[in-house]
């Protein structure tokens, strides 16, 4: 299904029990494809005031608007004090529609995360005035609800010397597995 016309959503949509979730998760499936979330949610919610109503209960119309309010942009602080670092990470997590916002060092980051109230932090470990350890103890202890997690060359010296229980990042994931495998961390995280 390529067209995201009214009538081509009426076809594909014939014959579906539109009141079970299977059904909204096939129309969420129709918004996806290459949209960004962001496009998707506008695109859905769109269909949703025009089309949908003769379709849908007013409760399902409703769960259905919160589930694509939870897809929306979610917002990211990332600390490195490298420009470069930093630089990628932002250009690849805004290109993901991430609300992207960014620190220099471990007091910038705890600065910065008490006025922006981000849903996730990622910190890097080896960072001046306030290395990314201590910054994370210091932010779950200001939002205890905040994602945290570390990406460093150092995972294997972290883990020998923090036990998971004692640290105060919900992951650790090394520079170099990749963004892919950052991106899922991070992605997992924030549907927890």
């Amino acid at each position: 299904m390529n067209s995201s016309s009214p009538a081509a959503l009426d076809c594909y949509l014939a014959g579906w029990d539109i009141s079970g979730n299977h059904c909204i998760r096939c129309v969420l499936l129709y918004f996806v494809g290459t949209k960004s979330t962001c496009r998707i949610a506008f695109n859905f919610v769109a269909w949703l005031s025009t089309e949908a109503p003769y379709r849908l209960t007013r409760a399902i119309r409703d769960r259905v608007i919160l589930s694509v309010i939870t897809m929306t942009s979610k917002r990211i602080l990332i600390a490195d004090d490298s420009n470069t670092a930093r630089g990628v990470l932002a250009k690849f997590f805004a290109q993901r529609d991430f609300d992207v916002c960014e620190a220099v060092d471990g007091e910038d980051t705890i600065e910065k995360a008490r006025k922006l109230k981000p849903d996730l932090i990622l910190l890097d470990v080896a960072m001046p005035h306030t290395n990314g350890i201590a910054a994370a103890s210091v932010l779950k202890d200001m939002l205890p609800n905040v994602r945290i997690v570390l990406f460093t060359m150092y995972t294997e010296a972290i883990a020998r010397a923090f036990p998971n229980e004692k640290l105060a990042a919900d992951a650790v994931i090394s520079k170099g597995d990749g963004m892919g495998k950052l991106e899922e961390c991070i992605q997992g995280l924030l549907r927890s």
